[in-house]
């Protein structure tokens, strides 16, 4: 009799030992399974940070090709040889842009020597027509007709910095960078480069 108990007792124990092996295999198993997707998520994370990184990288070493690209003219330009008036930078007229298509256009309101006074307008599509400016008066350009300027305000609160530069055969390019954009602007200037070619055939319009 008392060898059947003990029998039964030593049945138990193995039961109870084999239970307790079960579940702290699945423990272990379940700590693998865990630290296994901790580390795959934390080499995501590690992806979309360096995807994030490699991006801020392009966009900045974009801004600077633009800018070498806009300033690499090497060659003489004379300055002398532009007209004063509208340039634009494809075949619309002035008279779309402000009343219906929107665009922007740039005016040379004088050119001299070695400086040149102009706007850069940019005019957003009917029926909203609103008109952001940037007007640089008296600017210095270097013998390759090339200078940098600056703007505090686009008439919507918008900061920023662009590079001028003539091309020769009537081309002008223009790129703006907007260094601080007002929290309450509905509109701005516009940002990139841009290439205008002399419009004999338009006019300065009256904006409102």
């Amino acid at each position: 009799m008392e060898k059947k108990n003990t029998n039964k007792i030593l049945i138990a124990v193995i039961i109870v030992l084999a239970v307790i092996v079960i579940a702290l295999a699945a423990v272990i198993v379940g700590y693998m399974a865990g630290n296994r997707q901790a580390k795959n998520d934390i080499k995501k994370q590690d992806a979309v940070t360096t995807v994030k990184e490699t991006n801020i990288e392009t966009t900045s070493q974009q801004e600077t090709t633009t800018e070498q690209i806009i300033a690499s003219t090497k060659k003489t330009v004379d300055v002398n040889k532009y007209a004063e008036g509208i340039y634009l930078c494809d075949d619309t007229s002035v008279d779309d842009i402000v009343k219906d298509t929107g665009g922007n256009y740039l005016n040379i309101k004088k050119i001299g020597k070695n400086n040149v006074s102009f706007e850069v307008v940019t005019i957003q599509a009917a029926p909203s027509s609103r008109i952001a400016r940037v007007v640089i008066d008296d600017l210095k350009l270097d013998e390759n007709g090339v200078a940098k300027f600056k703007f505090d305000d686009d008439g919507w609160g918008n900061r920023g910095t662009g590079t001028i530069a003539f091309k020769g055969n009537d081309k002008v390019k223009i790129n703006i960078k907007i260094t601080r954009m007002s929290q309450d602007s509905m509109w701005n200037i516009g940002e990139g480069t841009v290439e205008y070619e002399y419009r004999e055939d338009q006019k300065v319009p009256k904006l409102w």
